[in-house]
């Protein structure tokens, strides 16, 4: 096994890691499910509208790129609104352990990007 090989191996190994210690003290919550622009608030009523039309023009002209089109909106819409609604906050930790995370991290992506 050539060194590149084992510094590759390594840096993943110590992203995994990481991201295995960052993730363990983060607490995942789901809100109201929508999305804000501004002042206004999107249900997720308005957002399947695209959607369900973009589908309706797709089943009644295939050759239709419109329908396409809205179709690819309203999933975009819908995706957007359900990573919006999610609310990440993490446990409290010693800064013993966040140091551990971070260095894991910044040390398998160093270790990624240097070996060439």
């Amino acid at each position: 096994m050539k060194q590149k090989d084992l510094k590759f191996y390594i840096g993943i190994a110590l992203i995994i890691l990481g991201t295995y210690l960052l993730c363990k003290t983060a607490w995942v919550h789901s809100g109201w499910f929508g999305l804000r622009i501004g002042r206004h608030r999107l249900n997720s009523g308005v957002a399947i509208i695209p959607l369900l039309i973009g589908i309706t023009m797709i089943l009644r002209n295939p050759k239709a790129k419109v329908g396409y089109i809205l179709g690819l909106i309203g999933i975009v819409l819908l995706a957007l609104m359900l990573l919006f609604s999610l609310r990440i906050s993490f446990h409290h930790t010693s800064l013993f352990n966040l140091i551990l995370m971070m260095c894991c991290l910044t040390v398998g992506i160093s270790l990624l990007i240097k070996r060439n």
